[in-house]
């Protein structure tokens, strides 16, 4: 009887640590910034292709996850999947980018990769903050436009031959009258 009960506590054991270890999964967050408008990639290493892997890409919000794409391979084939316009999946032997196409600041969240493939799927986190580009700055007093230098020069000229002209005709009529 002694033994029973140990051997089940012994189990009990073994699956409360076997649970422990599923639970602490790798959950490094990483902090981007990217200007609203721009395109963004997430990028993750993927394991041999000869494994089959798997990776699925999601949003985070509030309690659920939405998904956004996902890469499954079987044979040494990959094929992307997506539930969201917006995205694209591309792919090599050693990695996987997501693009977010033309982010929009109600992208702003987390970002899960994670690995379906392996015995513990592994999450590589995201935090994406998208931000509003700066307002251009007032054109420069020293940088007019075009048409206003134009016309100012061309004031310019206009005057200095009215100038000109007074003072040709002014010489040339005293020089008419002297005769």
């Amino acid at each position: 009887m002694i033994k029973m009960s140990l051997l089940t506590l012994l189990a009990v054991l073994l699956h409360f640590y076997s649970w422990a270890a599923a639970a602490d999964v790798d959950n490094d967050i990483v902090s981007q910034e990217v200007m609203e408008g721009n395109n963004f990639t997430i990028s993750t290493k993927l394991p041999k292709l000869d494994t089959d892997p798997q990776s699925l890409f999601t949003l985070v919000n509030g309690t659920s996850e939405v998904p956004l794409a996902q890469l499954t391979c079987h044979f040494l084939k990959c094929l992307p999947n997506y539930w969201t316009s917006g995205v694209l999946l591309e792919f090599n032997e050693e990695n996987v980018t997501l693009i977010l196409l033309k982010i929009t600041r109600s992208q702003t969240g987390l970002y899960k990769v994670r690995d379906l493939s392996s015995q513990q799927p592994k999450d590589k986190c995201f935090n994406v903050t998208v931000y509003v580009p700066p307002p251009e700055p007032p054109p420069s007093s020293r940088y007019t436009d075009a048409p206003v230098i134009v016309a100012t020069i061309g004031f310019i000229v206009i005057v200095v031959a009215i100038i000109i002209g007074v003072i040709f005709f002014k010489c040339r009529r005293a020089s008419f009258i002297s005769d």
